[in-house]
C-alpha cells in the first residue's frame, strides 16, 4: 500500500510525463507532414504567346500533403532568368499563387502559378519552392520551372502562289524521263515559308487541300506526302516538302492551298498552289506518228500523177530505195545525182514536223492533256496527217 505522500508524488510524476510526451508528439506530427508534387508536373512548363494585350501567363501544378492537413501553402518564388540572356530577368514579385490555398491530407489539388510583367519573348528558368504552414523554413519543396514566352508568329509564304506541271507516270519510266522536260517527271516540290518572328516557331501540323477543276477529284492522303520540320528557326526560310504520287492522279488542273498551323496562331498560314497533270508522253507521240503512217498509206493508195507515169524509174542502191520509200519520194521522178541525200532530208523533215506537233499540242499547250479524252488524241492524229501532206507537197514543188 502506497503512503499518502508517495501517492501524490507518483501522481505528479505520471502527469508530468504525459505533458512531456504530448509536448513532443505535436511538433513531431507537424514535422512529419510532407508536401508531394505530381511527377508529371516536373518540371513546370508554362507556355504562351506574348503580344501587346498579353503580358501574363499561368499554369497549374498538382500537389498534396501527407501526415496531416495544411492550412495554407506558401510560394517562395525566385527570379526567372532568360536562357539566352541571363541578364534579362523576371522579378520574383511577379510570380504568385492564389492566397489562402490549403491542402487536405492525401487529396491532390491543382495550384495555379501566375507570372506577370513579361516584357520580352524568350525562355526563362528558375526553381520554385513551396512551404507548408507550420513547416520549418529550412525544408521547402523545390520545383524546376520553365516559362516559354513566344512572340506572335509572323510567317509568310515566300511565293503567294506556286504552280508546277507534272506528267503521270507511265509503264516505261526511262522513256518518259527521256521525252519529258526536266522536272515534269519529278513529283516532289518544295514550298518555302519565311519566318519573320524574332523567335523559333513550332509547327503544329501541315495539310494540303487541292481539287481538280474539271474532274472534281480531291487529293487524299494516299495521293501525297508532306514533310516539314518540327519548328521554324527565327529569321530564316523553312521548307515544306510535297511529294505527289504521279500514278494515282487523273489528268486535270488542281488548285488549292498548303496550310501550316503554328503554335500561338489561330488561323493557318496559307500558300496557294496550282498543279497541272497530264497523261504520259509516249502514247501521244505514237499517235502523231500513227497519223503520219495513215497519211502515207492514203498517199500510196492514190493513183500516180501524169508526170510520174511519164518518167521512167531509175536504178538506185538498196539504201536509196529504202529512204525513198520511207520519205515517200516518187521513184519515177527525175532525181538529182545524190538521190539518197534528198530522200534522207525529206525523212528528217517528216520526223521534225511530227515532233513539232507533239511539242506544240502536248508539251506547250497540253498542260492537262488527257482530261479531254479522245479529242486530245484526235488533235495529234490530225497533226500527223497534216505533217505527211506538207512533206509530200514540198516534194512536188518544181526544182
Amino acid at each position: 500500500m502506497i503512503a499518502r505522500g508517495g501517492y501524490w508524488r507518483w501522481l505528479w510524476a505520471v502527469a508530468a510525463t504525459a505533458v512531456f510526451v504530448l509536448g513532443l508528439t505535436e511538433p513531431t506530427a507537424a514535422q512529419e507532414r510532407q508536401l508531394l508534387i505530381d511527377p508529371d508536373d516536373r518540371p513546370l512548363v508554362i507556355r504562351g504567346v506574348l503580344d501587346e494585350g498579353t503580358t501574363g501567363f499561368s499554369g497549374n501544378v498538382r500537389m498534396k500533403v501527407t501526415g496531416g492537413d495544411a492550412q495554407e501553402v506558401f510560394l517562395l518564388a525566385p527570379d526567372l532568368h532568360a536562357v539566352s540572356d541571363p541578364v534579362a530577368t523576371i522579378d520574383r514579385s511577379n510570380i504568385t499563387i492564389p492566397p489562402g490555398i490549403g491542402l487536405e491530407e492525401d487529396q491532390w489539388r491543382d495550384v495555379q502559378v501566375t507570372v506577370t510583367g513579361v516584357e520580352q519573348p524568350g525562355t526563362y528558368e528558375g526553381t520554385l519552392k513551396f512551404q507548408l504552414s507550420g513547416q520549418p523554413v529550412v525544408s521547402p519543396e523545390p520545383l524546376e520551372m520553365r516559362l516559354e514566352a513566344i512572340p506572335r508568329p509572323d510567317v509568310v509564304p515566300v511565293s503567294e502562289t506556286s504552280s508546277f506541271q507534272l506528267a503521270r507516270s507511265g509503264k516505261f519510266p526511262l522513256i518518259d524521263q527521256w521525252l519529258l522536260p526536266m522536272g515534269m517527271n519529278n513529283g516532289t516540290r518544295i514550298v518555302q515559308f519565311d519566318n519573320l518572328t524574332p523567335a523559333e516557331v513550332p509547327i503544329a501540323s501541315a495539310e494540303l487541300v487541292m481539287q481538280g477543276e474539271r474532274t472534281g477529284y480531291v487529293l487524299g492522303d494516299e495521293d501525297f506526302q508532306l514533310e516539314h520540320p518540327a519548328s521554324m528557326p527565327e529569321k530564316q526560310v523553312s521548307q515544306v516538302r510535297l511529294s505527289v504520287d504521279r500514278g494515282t492522279l487523273p489528268p486535270d488542273r488542281y488548285t488549292g492551298a498548303l496550310r501550316l498551323r503554328l503554335e500561338g496562331l489561330e488561323n493557318p498560314v496559307t500558300a496557294n498552289l496550282a498543279m497541272d497533270v497530264r497523261n504520259p508522253p509516249l502514247l501521244p507521240l505514237l499517235v502523231v506518228f500513227f497519223g503520219v503512217v495513215v497519211g502515207r498509206l492514203v498517199g500510196k493508195l492514190a493513183p500516180p500523177g501524169p508526170a510520174a507515169q511519164a518518167q521512167p524509174a531509175q536504178q538506185a542502191s538498196w539504201l536509196t530505195c529504202f529512204l525513198e520509200w520511207l520519205a515517200g519520194t516518187p521513184r519515177s521522178a527525175a532525181q538529182p545525182p545524190l538521190r539518197w541525200v534528198r530522200a534522207l532530208l525529206f525523212c528528217l523533215l517528216l520526223v521534225l514536223l511530227a515532233l513539232l506537233g507533239w511539242e506544240t499540242l502536248y508539251i506547250q499547250n497540253g498542260a492537262n492533256f488527257g482530261v479531254g479524252g479522245l479529242l486530245d488524241y484526235l488533235g495529234l492524229f490530225l497533226w500527223g496527217l497534216s505533217a505527211d501532206i506538207a512533206q509530200r507537197t514540198l516534194q512536188t514543188l518544181p526544182r
